[in-house]
């Protein structure tokens, strides 16, 4: 499919920053968008800041797409094309089940494979199986970024079923210059023919400058339909998975302090989004926050995402130190290696057993007491955890932005180590 003129994407992008000028706002670049589905969580307050750009290779899809965000508060752009590693026209395969139409041919060396789907037995040989050709032209991302001016992606996400390593291959300068985090499907078998998997996405993007963070969801598929009451786990296939940009590849690649600042803050915000706090903390402390980012006349008001970072530095700012010891404040080298020695003898498992048991019937002696001593521990412990099971600071003002998942994830990992120290 050819090109639309850059013209089209001038008159549809209204308020996007010109050729050359960095937008303030963040923009999401989806590949495989069938159903309007995308990859970065959906966070309500922030919409005004977001520019979605939604690509799909069929375009019997495309209205679909549009119909799925016409509630959205966030700009967006539909485009029917099919992403690739180079420009040059190929055959798209629609299948039986249209979620699974890719570049590539199913493997019938998986055809046996089956997952439970949607209350059936979805056998892959059915639901990949081709039913029609069409003749589609591949164009690569830089070359859509280089004659459209659509805006450049700072998160970059693609479900392409299969083809997901060729249109890295076709976005290295976004890569190099705009990505700051990535999102895609990967497979840890090759359901399509010349699939490339998961360890060739991670070099691939470890080579660009980029860490490998999670797996976002794991899917399991078995070789063989057995009777129900004998299934139980079967293979891990496939997936989606995370990667953010290296700080240091962001500081060393002779951007000016401006930009700098911007693309630490747009990782920053992107990290939080996905759970990763102490990513999107050191990025904000490495932001030497020039008086102006790029693209902002002085009077300009910030975008949200950066009000909403400012406020997690200010209330972060005002959270208690509580130190934690290392490992290796804790033990020596000795004291390290001494650990096992009882272990082998014999002798550890038993005394761990006996001060395990001494120790409980002390503090159960404490829990029998209504006054004095016992009682004064076992209520200042109580007051303590009432205290730490509230909201901190930090959770609460998440919450009021609407981000209620990351709240909850903050407060799950405070809880469990403040539990672990009151065993």
């Amino acid at each position: 499919m050819p090109l639309a003129p850059a013209s089209h994407f001038k008159e549809q992008l209204g308020g996007a920053a010109a050729p050359g000028q960095a937008d303030r706002r963040i923009c999401l670049h989806h590949v495989g968008g069938r159903n309007g589905s995308g990859a970065f969580p959906v966070l309500t307050a922030f919409e005004p800041d977001l520019i979605n750009v939604i690509y799909d290779a069929d375009p019997d899809c495309i209205d679909q797409i549009k119909q799925a965000h016409r509630r959205s508060k966030s700009e967006i752009h539909v485009l029917p094309y099919c992403l690739g590693d180079s420009s040059k026209t190929t055959q798209f395969n629609i299948t039986y089940d249209p979620y699974g139409s890719s570049l590539l041919e199913f493997n019938p060396d998986y055809e046996t494979f089956y997952e439970t789907h949607a209350g059936s037995d979805y056998i892959f040989s059915e639901g990949l199986k081709t039913m029609e050709k069409r003749a589609v032209h591949l164009v690569a991302l830089d070359q859509v970024l280089a004659e459209n001016r659509v805006p450049r992606p700072d998160f970059f996400s693609i479900d392409t079923q299969g083809s997901e390593y060729e249109i890295l291959q076709g976005a290295r300068g976004a890569l190099k210059s705009s990505i700051l985090a990535v999102a895609l499907e990967i497979g840890f078998h090759p359901f399509y023919k010349d699939q490339k998997l998961f360890g060739d996405l991670c070099a691939l993007l470890s080579d660009h400058g980029f860490h490998f963070v999670k797996f976002l969801h794991i899917g399991e598929a078995s070789p063989y339909r057995a009777k129900v009451g004998l299934r139980a786990d079967g293979f891990q296939v496939y997936g989606d998975a995370l990667f953010l940009r290296r700080i240091e590849s962001i500081e060393s690649n002779g951007r000016d302090p401006q930009e700098i600042s911007l693309m630490l803050r747009k990782l920053a915000f992107i990290s939080i989004a996905f759970n990763q706090f102490e990513y999107g903390w050191q990025c904000l402390a490495r932001d030497r926050r020039p008086a102006n980012r790029p693209g902002q006349e002085p009077d300009d008001p910030k975008p949200l995402y950066d009000q909403f970072l400012d406020q997690i530095q200010n209330e972060a700012g005002l959270l208690p130190e509580i130190p934690r010891l290392t490992f290796g404040s804790r033990f020596t080298f000795e004291q390290s290696k001494a650990r096992f020695d009882g272990e082998r003898s014999g002798e550890g498992p038993a005394l761990k057993r006996f001060f395990k048991k001494f120790f409980s019937r002390l503090f159960g002696l404490f829990r029998q007491w209504r006054y004095g001593a016992g009682y004064a521990i076992n209520r200042a412990r109580d007051i303590f955890r009432h205290r730490i099971a509230q909201d901190s600071a930090v959770e609460a003002l998440l919450r009021r932005w609407g981000l209620k998942d990351q709240a909850a994830a903050l407060r799950r990992r405070r809880l469990k180590i403040f539990n672990r120290a009151w065993r």
